[in-house]
């Protein structure tokens, strides 16, 4: 199986690829990214380069690959690409006869749209955190109070979140980001009692799910606990075939005296997948031997663990491999991209 995974320079894109990597599948890894300088590209069988999914380039480039390399799947590792790849799914799909996993459009709107998905849990009777739109912030705080969250309306990383505990901090958060749609919460809870779980879900019904309880740093996970929690389990298994994606989802969530309060969906694998799977729950492998090998995507057997998550490093001898020397124009700017060096 040759599978290509994108945002190699990215928390999730680099989960994707170990967990790859991690698993029993025998697989040629493609890795592309924007910058030539992401660490994924040294860990996979095939590096290459293609813009950002803002960049009017990426739909074209993108094809490109997709032709040269002819992966059996492909992986979505840079949460911007996601709208992007859903949408263009059942063509490069027909056409490159490969599979993309990824959620449809309309799941992946909605998961993108943070206002929508509170509006949708609501209707499902779903514990989530208070929450407006800009102009309705002082209706809100005489139901909730302070603290709340600022954060963009769209969008899937939680590092942008801004906690403001008063009036003056509201309004200096509303105008540093006035040019942006925002949404504005109700802050739940603590960090201690902050989860992610993540699910499989094909046919509506969700096959396999995992909990972990997490601490976070800078939007990141920095330590997650694996244990079992069979009322969590219960509820994410739920409200996963709610959304009714296409394979992974990510719920998050925190805890508080009223019970879960979900604050984000998104329609993709995680950047925690790969601790997953240290813990038994490879998502990606079960994916695509669900897709590729017809195997049912049962519950796996969960290990009980902690995973503290550390920085590491990826070494580029320059003597050896001058092709990972990127080529700068005189802005300092990438101008060589990697299609055009040899990076096999």
């Amino acid at each position: 199986m040759k599978i290509l995974i994108t945002g190699a320079g990215t928390p999730l894109g680099q989960a994707l690829i170990r967990s790859v990597l991690h698993s029993s599948m025998e697989a040629t890894t493609v890795a592309v990214d924007s910058d030539p300088w992401a660490a994924g590209l040294r860990w996979a069988d095939v590096a290459d380069w293609i813009p950002t999914a803002q960049d009017e380039r990426f739909v074209r480039r993108f094809e490109e690959v997709l032709r040269v390399e002819r992966p059996d799947a492909v992986l979505v590792g840079r949460p911007e690409e996601v709208m992007t790849m859903a949408a263009q799914r059942r063509r490069w799909e027909a056409i490159f006869d490969t599979q993309i996993i990824v959620s449809a459009q309309a799941v992946v709107e909605m998961t993108h749209d943070r206002w929508r998905t509170h509006q949708f849990l609501e209707e499902l009777g779903v514990g989530r955190p208070a929450s407006c739109l800009c102009g309705d912030e002082d209706r809100l705080l005489q139901r909730v109070g302070f603290p709340l969250s600022v954060k963009p309306r769209f969008g899937s990383h939680g590092g942008r979140m801004r906690k403001v505990t008063n009036y003056g901090e509201l309004r200096a958060a509303l105008l540093r980001r006035r040019h942006e749609e925002l949404i504005i919460e109700e802050f739940v809870g603590n960090k201690e009692h902050e989860y992610v779980a993540g699910a499989l879900v094909f046919g509506g019904q969700c096959q396999a799910s995992i909990v972990m309880r997490r601490t976070v740093e800078g939007g990141l996970t920095r330590r997650a606990s694996v244990g079992e929690f069979p009322r969590l389990e219960t509820d994410i298994r739920a409200l996963a075939a709610s959304f009714r994606p296409f394979g992974p989802l990510e719920i998050q969530f925190r805890i508080d005296d009223e019970g879960i309060k979900i604050f984000e969906v998104n329609a993709r694998f995680s950047e925690v997948s790969f601790l997953r799977a240290l813990a038994g729950f490879n998502e990606v492998e079960m994916t695509l031997a669900h897709l590729f090998d017809n195997h049912p995507v049962t519950q796996p057997s969960i290990t009980p663990i902690t995973i503290l998550r550390h920085w590491s490093e990826t070494v580029v001898r320059h003597e050896e491999r001058d092709d990972y020397i990127p080529v700068t124009d005189e802005t300092g700017a990438v101008c060589t991209p990697l299609a055009n060096l040899s990076l096999r």
